[in-house]
């Protein structure tokens, strides 16, 4: 399995008009995470499973219950 779907999930809250601006683009097939990571040289997507594993790992230091 690649790395990038190894990655968890997580959320967050966004103001309305960023969920507004996001749907729009979404709409305008202008938001499609498959073609953005398929678009990515070797070393760019390289660059994004690192970015995502720090983030993973970062975030699961997190204690949201204190």
């Amino acid at each position: 399995m690649p790395a990038r779907n190894r990655r968890p999930k997580i959320s967050t809250t966004i103001a309305p008009e960023n969920c507004a601006f996001l749907k729009s683009l979404i709409r305008q097939g202008k938001a499609a995470t498959e073609a953005y990571f398929a678009s990515l040289s070797p070393e760019a997507l390289d660059d994004e499973n690192r970015l995502g594993e720090a983030l993973a790992h970062e975030t699961g230091q997190l204690n949201f219950d204190e």
